[in-house]
């Protein structure tokens, strides 16, 4: 009898972690530490020119 009943309960106990999961962890994450990120300023990169010589 206690077979058929952790056969029921397990899957149903699985579900409900995973279920937990996903909706906590968007709870968790916007409060993660280092989630602003730093301005990154453009910079200019120079202008190459492709060299043509290089196929056959």
């Amino acid at each position: 009898m206690r077979k058929q009943y952790l056969r029921w309960l397990l899957p149903i106990i699985a579900l409900l972690v995973i279920a937990t999961v996903i909706v906590l962890s968007p709870l968790v994450n916007s409060h993660a530490a280092g989630t602003t990120s730093p301005s990154v300023t453009p910079t200019s990169t120079p202008h190459v020119t492709p060299d043509v010589q290089w196929h056959f």
